[in-house]
Parts: C-alpha cells; structure tokens; sequence
C-alpha cells in the first residue's frame, strides 16, 4: 500500500517578466520579476497556472520546500531550476527520456 500526497497551489501570481519569458513546443525559458515573487514556497503564474508549479527557493533558506521533500524521500516529484536572480532564465525541455 502507497501512500498519495496531493498539493493544491492557491498562490497564483503575476510575476512573469514577459519580455524575457518565451515558449515554444519543444521547451520553455521562464523570466520573473524577482520583487514580485513570494518569500519562499509554492506558487503558480499567471499563463502557465494550469499546467506548471514553481518553488521559491533563496539561499538563505535552509527549511526550504525542496529539502524538506528529498529529505523524506517523496518520489514522483521532480525539481527543475527554471530562473535565477543571478543568472537569468535557464531552457527547460517539456521532454524526458
């Protein structure tokens, strides 16, 4: 017996910096502007509410949600660094092999 953990993500936020966020078919390179994104946690953005989860994660955050999952051993959940304040939008594949 298996136990199922389900999330529903209420923070949907418009914090996508459109200029610089693109997608296409084959992937995805997302741009936020940083001071609207939420202290840490789950959040959902407007276009993409429906189909994609984002997770806030600073570096002075050590309880972070992401650690707190691996720490436990959830499976069937998969952790992609899509943005970052220091170096910008990163290409994000919808495939996986």
């Amino acid at each position: 017996q298996r136990e199922l953990l389900a999330l529903n993500i209420l923070c949907d936020i418009d914090c996508l910096d459109e200029e610089n966020t693109s997608n296409s078919s084959l992937g995805h390179r997302f741009a936020f502007l940083e001071h609207r994104l939420p202290e840490t946690g789950l959040f959902k953005a407007y276009d993409f509410d429906t189909v994609l989860i984002f997770h806030v994660e600073r570096d002075d955050d050590e309880d972070s949600f992401r650690r707190r999952v691996e720490g436990v051993g959830v499976e069937g959940i998969e952790f992609l660094p899509v943005w970052s304040s220091v170096h910008g939008p990163a290409d994000v594949s919808l495939f996986r092999f």
